[in-house]
């Protein structure tokens, strides 16, 4: 039990660091029993469906269109005030 405590304090100042040094410290010590018994009870939050992915195109359609057009009036905007301040 005290082993078990010192290697889940070890591990937890393994992966309190940067970013770089936590994906180091995952690929050297890799536990396959965990990985194995994590890949077993995996269950996707969605299902991969013809439906799930044509809702999936067309949001992503959506979302984009309204980044474009949000940019184009903040850029025509601006073009408007540059273009009374140089007068």
């Amino acid at each position: 039990m005290v082993n078990s405590a010192e290697v889940l304090k070890l591990t937890l100042e393994a992966l309190n660091t940067d970013l770089f040094h936590q994906l180091m410290y995952l690929t050297t010590n890799v536990d396959l029993f965990f990985a194995r018994a994590t890949w077993d009870i995996f269950a996707p939050s969605f299902n991969l469906t013809a439906e799930s992915v044509v809702f999936a195109v067309i949001m992503g359609t959506l979302i984009w269109l309204v980044f474009l057009a949000v940019w184009n009036i903040i850029s025509g905007f601006i073009r408007i005030l540059t273009a009374q301040s140089s007068r």
